[in-house]
């Protein structure tokens, strides 16, 4: 019965750490240029839907993203307008997964509110712009009960102060159900807003670095509207429906309700200036992501006494984060190539089965540091705000978006031991000292990393899209060769040198040769050719001198006989000399050697034709005594 216990809670186990893995995972979204990530949502579905900007030939162009829960790029698209530079700053997804995105159109000196519906597939729906004449710039775009909601701030006319709240009211297709300024005697230098039950909460900072919170209504009237002043709120990062996440003189300000419905403001007391964050709901309280001034991210809890401190892979600014499906989805700018270049980042973070946030060493691939962390807790006191609100309808304007399909480039960082040149399918792309970013289109490439003196690095790699693929290449050096010289001479010179088979040159000869054993070998045309074995050690100097031996050629002479006829006769000399060495030498020089042999020669009878000619000759002797 233990057994079977112990089995299941390993298997359990397992699955807890698969499931944890499953949902860790890091992109880079970029492109060229310069790119970004401003905002994201968790579609119903679980995919991430993420907005920003990326630069095209000096152009600013809306980007938008979308990634399963996985981390893979199900689309990427960009969204040119003809005479506008939109800045994408939000984005929503509905229940039936079509996108709002939202942010602002500049077109010349005006400034004017901009929101396109996609498809779940990026096909544009439709894309207007809203403006008052003045100043527009938006904040945020809500979603609720199948409305949408465009929240921001804009200048001009307005209460006759140079910012006020101004929010629409769209339907589903873009048109606008109502218009509303909200203000008073402040003026506003950010809002922003989220939906929240049946109503929409909105906060804004002021100029005198007060906060200004408020709900409103489907028929756009104000809820509860209340201020707080001395937070000295310069910049609002984020809101969530439960909290607003703000700058106040450099520290990370969280202001939510407490349960005596005053604010409640927590400080992180970090000792160093945080440059962005964001907030949202998570099980057991507010999850925030920050960024300091060495821009490396934070993410933790609010209120614990420690922060998980990530190394990420360059410097990154966290903009945008929210909880949804069971995990984490964050997103940003991070600089990986160094100088002014910028891409947009998004993580997937996997909470544990225990509700805790391990988060797997997803971004970056590396375990976090624990940094323990004080929170600064006070209350501040609310009062109501003394705000009021006008119809304010804009004039609307139908542009026309094309979507433009993109591949995003997967992302090869090579480190390397010793600086040195790199080369991907051959081409070279720069010299690694320390470390070297690249963007290359996915799917497999040959990558070399060479230095002379060192043998060269060789590796096939796979890049996925949008994926950060780390290649380590250690270079070892090649071994030092000492060189040894061999001088060859010869008598007569102008010989043809041969060594281990190879030709040389000719004589006098100087070879620089590494240590070792060599067949040296000399020819020369009319002399003997000559053979040796030669050894060098490191760095020693030997020299070779040979004496070549001449080949000798054939002879004839001429003798006269007593009866006055000429007889030339073919006198073979004495010895013949073969041309071919006869043994090796192992002295530094020496006369090649011959070998010859001795061949008896003449003109004379002997054997069977004596035999013959003796009774011819006794017979003519018998002729000659009968003739006398």
């Amino acid at each position: 019965m233990k057994e079977w216990a112990l089995a299941v809670a390993m298997i359990l186990l397992l699955l807890s750490g698969y499931a944890a893995a499953d949902g860790a995972w890091f992109r880079v979204v970029g492109f060229k240029d310069y790119d970004t990530i401003s905002a994201l949502a968790i579609a119903p579905n679980g995919d991430v839907v993420a907005v920003g900007e990326t630069v095209q030939n000096g152009s600013v162009v809306p980007l938008v993203v979308r990634l399963d829960r996985n981390g893979n790029v199900v689309w990427a698209k960009l969204y040119p307008l003809e005479g506008y530079r939109v800045i994408l700053n939000s984005v929503a997804v509905d229940e039936d997964g079509a996108i709002v995105a939202a942010g602002t159109a500049e077109s010349g000196s005006d400034y004017d509110y901009f929101a396109m519906k996609l498809s779940p597939e990026g096909t544009p729906l439709w894309a207007f712009s809203y403006g008052t004449g003045g100043s527009d710039l938006m904040g945020s775009v809500a979603i609720n009960e199948g409305s949408i909601y465009l929240i921001g701030r804009s200048s001009g006319v307005l209460f006759s102060v140079p910012s006020s709240i101004w929010i629409l009211r769209l339907n589903p297709y873009g048109n606008v159900v109502w218009g509303r300024a909200y203000g008073g005697n402040a003026t506003f230098t950010s809002a922003a807003g989220v939906a929240v039950r049946e109503d929409v909460f909105v906060a804004a900072s002021t100029v005198s670095g007060g906060l200004v919170t408020m709900n409103i209504g489907g028929d756009g009237s104000l809820k509860n509207p209340s201020v707080y002043t001395g937070l000295n709120l310069t910049l609002l990062f984020g809101v969530s429906p439960d909290a607003v996440l703000g700058d106040a003189g450099g520290k990370a300000v969280l202001c939510f309700p407490s349960e005596n419905g005053i604010v409640e403001v927590m400080e992180l007391d970090k000792g160093w200036p945080v440059k962005s964050g964001a907030v949202t709901s998570a099980p057991g309280g507010l999850f925030l992501a920050l960024s300091n001034s060495s821009q490396r991210i934070l993410l933790g809890m609010a209120g614990a006494g420690e922060m998980d401190e990530y190394p990420v892979p360059g410097t990154a600014l966290a903009s945008a984060v929210s909880y949804a499906q069971g995990y984490i989805a964050l997103g940003g700018g991070i600089r990986l190539l160094g100088g002014g270049d910028w891409d947009g980042f998004l993580t997937g973070l996997s909470p544990g089965s225990s509700g805790e946030l391990p988060y797997n060493g997803a971004i970056g691939g590396a375990p976090p540091k624990k940094v323990p962390v004080r929170w600064l807790s006070w209350n501040v006191s609310a009062s109501p705000a003394k705000l009021r609100s006008v119809i304010a309808t804009p004039s609307v304007k139908k542009l026309g978006v094309v979507a433009v399909p993109e591949t995003l480039p997967g992302v090869l960082e090579v480190k390397a031991n010793v600086p040195a040149a790199v080369y991907v399918d051959g081409v070279f792309r720069g010299t690694v000292s320390g470390k070297l970013t690249l963007k290359l289109s996915p799917g497999r490439h040959s990558l070399k990393v060479e230095r002379s003196g060192y043998f060269p690095y060789e590796e096939d790699v796979e890049l996925e899209s949008g994926a950060l693929s780390l290649v380590s290449a250690t270079l070892q050096k090649v071994p030092e060769v000492k060189w040894s010289v061999l001088r060859i001479n010869s008598d007569p010179s102008d010989a043809s040198v041969y060594v281990n088979g190879t030709y040389m040159g000719k004589t006098p000869l100087t070879l620089n040769v590494s240590p070792g054993m060599y067949r040296v070998e000399l020819s020369k045309e009319g002399y003997v050719g000559y053979s040796t074995y030669v050894t060098l050690g490191n760095h020693q100097t030997k020299e070779l001198s040979v004496r070549l031996s001449r080949i000798q050629s054939s002879t004839s002479s001429t003798t006269s006989t007593s009866g006055g006829h000429t007889t030339t006769s073919s006198m073979s000399p004495m010895t013949s000399t073969s041309s071919h060495s006869s043994t090796s030498s192992r002295t530094s020089s020496g006369t090649a050697s011959s070998s010859s042999s001795t061949k008896k020669g003449g003109h004379g009878i002997c054997g069977p034709g004596l035999m013959l000619f003796l009774p011819v000759l006794a017979a003519g002797t018998r002729r000659l005594q009968k003739s006398f």
